[in-house]
């Protein structure tokens, strides 16, 4: 390259205000994408087949997406496999951006209803959110977020048949995915996905535990579509959409807490975390739908209406500018590639010579402005007088700064690169995918498409990961949690199918056949028909034993348990007739209790295996033994001798040994050492109350709320780090609640910030 051409790249940059490139800061950007399901008649229609016949008022100028069409309005329609695409631009992070991403939304929709034949029906398939993040951050902030705000995500965004959510690292973004939503649900979902990716974001770089809610220990299943991580509605070891309001949810280091609970923390989180972006009205509508005022998205089996005035389609000037030509004096400027992060334009002259023009995105803006105001037609025509100088874009690395070029590579290779590991979690994957496969081969196919490449993501009707055994024991072990069957919700515009969670699937094992051809599996691999005959073997040798203890061990002196007999008369034909029982005993115990008390006497005693008996023949010469069978006796039911009654266990409350705080980096840590006499499970909800003069410090409008047996709090000035006032004390009151099996059982406290002990504490018993 020229020295010429050298500077005047370095003029263009100069124009533009490039101060060069550097990743977007979390959350500063934050998108939606919707995919729609198309019907004809109530029959699938895949807008593959289609999408290319229809008018659709934009340029194809995607490398990475043939189908993509970029709008005049700043959306990109694209296919998604059978279903229509709709996306949003990255859109900047303000105050009510959240009714922006709405405005987006349904200004795509109707975009996309304008071109279809009438006969097309349209409905919602599936809605990702996407908030910017650095590559520096993404992994980790994708892994925090699945343990602590994805439950929060799936409750309020998740539709009642909907798999779980999908946490997957983009480049350059971090991206949520959940079944459709709109209205109310998308306005706060993209607040709990957008808040929640930025606490997190934060949390991490600052170390600043407090920031989020209670860590949890959810099951994270590998996506198979692309890389990232699956939270499962059954990633807790039940049905979380079954009872969402009911559920507790098992948290890190073996503790639990409330599902409500922790619903209600993620959203303050984030809320805070926005410090102000969230209109009030959508805070209010969040607590609300909290509080059971208005249903989560897992409560309602349709998406919601649309609001009564559709919000108006802001539209973005240059992302919708690239889908046009545009002329200038003495040459004209034609979109030839374009995605979110880069656009290239071909500036040509008229008798041919032409240059490539190559805009990051935060420079398209300023491009066309000072386009726009004559700023840059002297620049370009300079470029264009310039004899080609070879140079290329071939690489993503150069497409990250304004310049010009002579000609364009392969144009892939302009693309950001897709993950397919992580260093931060791809050992958790690793983990997930060996639990996954060794029970996902027992999980059966939810009706419609098959999991394969793009088949498990919202919408897909794919396998949800089965729930390890492990994870299944803690859950029911779990207080509050029960294993419930999720029910069957039809999708709009679609035929009712059986829900999308598939149930596991104990594999048969091989076994005798139970009759009927088939063996019958009891969900451990035994028949039932062999646990039967083990019964009924187990019932016939304790009958023996019992008959064998009632007639005295067979000793010949007692006939207790014989029925008395009538006389055998023989007739004149020699025939002899068979006694017949004048009464039917009752078998009693053929020892009475030596000590003075009541013999123990059975319950129940089952029939008898009949025995042969003689038979008498009064002939005058003696008796005459003839093996016959005596008739069965019908047993009764004695009483039942009922145990002495003892005294009620009482439940013992649980012994706080002690509790402790120590103080270092402007960080206070409690720790609680506690035990149960039973061995029940513990629990501890902290609660930390400021004093009127640092009401700010730590905790911001609202009691700062920690689970754990170890919690801490950050309470440095705002010199450190910190947003508390300079001090030289603080005034606040700690205390903790701890639960037996979930229960609150006893109240303890309270404590300073700085160093201390109190063994035992003051406690006071909650029941």
């Amino acid at each position: 390259m020229s020295t010429e051409d050298s500077l005047l790249d370095d003029e263009l940059r100069s124009a533009l205000r490039w101060s060069g490139f550097a990743p977007p800061a979390p959350a500063s950007l934050v998108g939606v994408e919707q995919e729609y399901s198309l019907t004809v008649d109530g029959r699938p229609l895949d807008f593959r087949t289609i999408a290319h016949s229809l008018p659709i008022d934009g340029r194809r100028l995607d490398p990475g997406d043939a189908n993509a069409y970029r709008l005049r309005s700043g959306s990109a329609l694209t296919c998604d496999e059978a279903e229509a695409e709709l996306a949003s631009p990255p859109l900047p992070m303000r105050e009510g951006f959240a009714r922006n991403l709405e405005a987006w939304a349904w200004a795509a929709r109707g975009e996309l209803s304008a071109v279809l034949p009438v006969d097309v029906a349209v409905g919602g398939h599936s809605t990702h959110i996407n908030v910017a993040m650095p590559p520096a951050l993404n992994g980790r902030v994708a892994l925090l977020f699945a343990q602590t705000f994805a439950p929060a995500l799936m409750l309020m965004a998740d539709a009642p048949f909907g798999g779980g959510a999908y946490v997957r690292p983009r480049p350059g973004r971090l991206e949520l995915c959940a079944e459709y939503m709109e209205g109310d649900h998308l306005r706060l979902a993209g607040i709990i996905a957008s808040g929640g990716a930025l606490a997190c974001a934060r949390a991490l770089s600052s170390g600043r535990a407090g920031l989020l809610p209670p860590m949890l220990s959810p099951y994270l299943a590998p996506c198979t579509d692309r890389f990232g991580l699956l939270v499962s509605r059954r990633a807790f070891g039940f049905d979380l959409y079954s009872a969402p309001r009911e559920a507790t949810l098992p948290a890190a280091a073996g503790a639990t807490i409330p599902a409500a609970e922790h619903l209600a923390l993620a959203w303050e989180s984030a809320v805070s975390a926005l410090n102000g972006w969230a209109s009030p009205g959508d805070v209010e509508a969040g607590r609300r739908m909290i509080a059971g005022d208005l249903p989560l998205r897992v409560e309602v089996n349709l998406p919601p209406s649309p609001p009564a005035a559709i919000p108006a389609n802001p539209g973005d000037p240059a992302f919708g500018r690239v889908a046009s030509p545009i002329a200038r004096p003495g040459f004209d400027l034609t979109p030839v590639l374009a995605t979110w992060d880069t656009t290239v334009l071909r500036a040509g002259r008229r008798n041919g010579r032409h240059v490539f023009l190559c805009l990051p995105r935060a420079a398209l803006q300023p491009f066309f402005a000072s386009l726009d105001a004559g700023l840059l037609d002297g620049l370009l025509a300079r470029r264009l007088a310039l004899r080609p100088n070879g140079s290329v874009l071939r690489r993503y690395s150069q497409a990250l700064r304004p310049g010009f070029f002579d000609e364009i590579g392969e144009r892939a290779k302009l693309l950001a690169p897709e993950r397919d590991a992580d260093p931060d979690i791809v050992d958790v994957l690793r983990r997930a995918t060996a639990g996954y496969e060794r029970e996902a081969s027992a999980a059966a196919l939810a009706p419609g498409r098959r999991a394969q490449a793009g088949g498990n993501s919202p919408g897909r009707s794919a396998p949800v990961a089965p729930t390890p055994p492990a994870l299944r024991e803690r859950a029911r072990s779990s207080p509050g949690t029960q294993e419930r069957q999720p029910s069957t919700q039809a999708r709009p515009g679609k035929t009712p199918t059986p829900s999308r969670i598939v149930e596991e699937t104990p594999s048969r094992s091989p076994g005798p056949d139970d009759g009927g051809g088939i063996a019958v599996d009891t969900g451990g691999g035994i028949p039932r028909w062999v646990i039967g005959t083990g019964i009924a073997i187990l019932i016939a040798i304790v009958t023996a034993l019992v008959a064998w203890a009632l007639t005295g061990g067979g000793s010949a002196d007692d006939d207790q348990g014989q029925p008395e007999e009538s006389p055998t008369v023989a007739d004149g034909g020699g025939v002899v007739s068979t006694p017949t029982p004048t009464r039917t005993p009752t078998p009693t115990p053929n020892r009475a209790d030596q000590g003075g008390g009541t013999a123990p006497t059975p319950t129940h005693t089952p029939t008898p295996t009949p025995t042969p008996t003689p038979t008498r023949v009064d002939d005058g010469g003696g008796v005459a033994p003839t093996p016959t069978h005596t008739p069965t006796p019908t047993p009764t039911l004695p009483p039942t001798v009922a145990p002495t009654p003892t005294s009620a266990t009482v439940n013992q409350l649980p012994t706080v040994a002690s509790i402790s705080a120590t103080f270092a980096n402007f960080t206070t840590t409690y720790t609680i050492v506690a035990s149960d006499p039973e061995g029940d499970a513990l629990s501890y909800q902290w609660t930390l109350n400021v004093g009127s003069a640092t009401e700010e410090c730590g905790a911001p409008k609202a009691p700062w709320v920690q689970v754990g047996k170890t919690v801490s709090w950050f309470h440095a000035a705002p010199s450190n780090g910190g947003d508390c006032p300079p001090h030289t004390n603080h005034n606040v009151q700690v205390t903790v609640i701890v639960f037996e099996n979930g229960v609150p059982a006893k109240e303890c406290g309270s404590l300073t910030a700085e160093a201390g002990v109190l063994s035992p504490p003051a406690c006071t018993s909650l029941r």
